[in-house]
């Protein structure tokens, strides 16, 4: 899954940058454009990691090409992309 999710958020013709955020203390996540963020946030996938797992990140994204930002950087606080990981592995030399 996560290997799926590198593949689409970064290709040689295009490259998405996914965030999660708080704005005025509410949750959300969303695709960063060069003048804002798109809130891609919704009831059924209301975190990053629910529409990974659900696989709907690409049909989300691909609804939201287009769509002017509804916020601006400075609006959000950038919190963890993924807030509650299953896992955590650290290799160390």
């Amino acid at each position: 899954m996560i290997q799926r999710f590198l593949a689409l958020t970064h290709t040689r013709k295009h490259s998405m940058k996914l965030i999660s955020y708080l704005h005025d203390t509410q949750p959300g996540w969303g695709m960063v454009a060069p003048d804002g963020v798109v809130p891609l946030h919704d009831g059924q996938y209301p975190t990053l990691l629910s529409a990974l797992q659900a696989g709907q990140v690409e049909q989300i994204s691909n609804a939201a090409k287009g769509k002017k930002p509804a916020l601006q950087l400075d609006q959000v606080r950038f919190e963890p992309v993924i807030g509650q990981p299953g896992k955590i592995i650290c290799v160390g030399h």
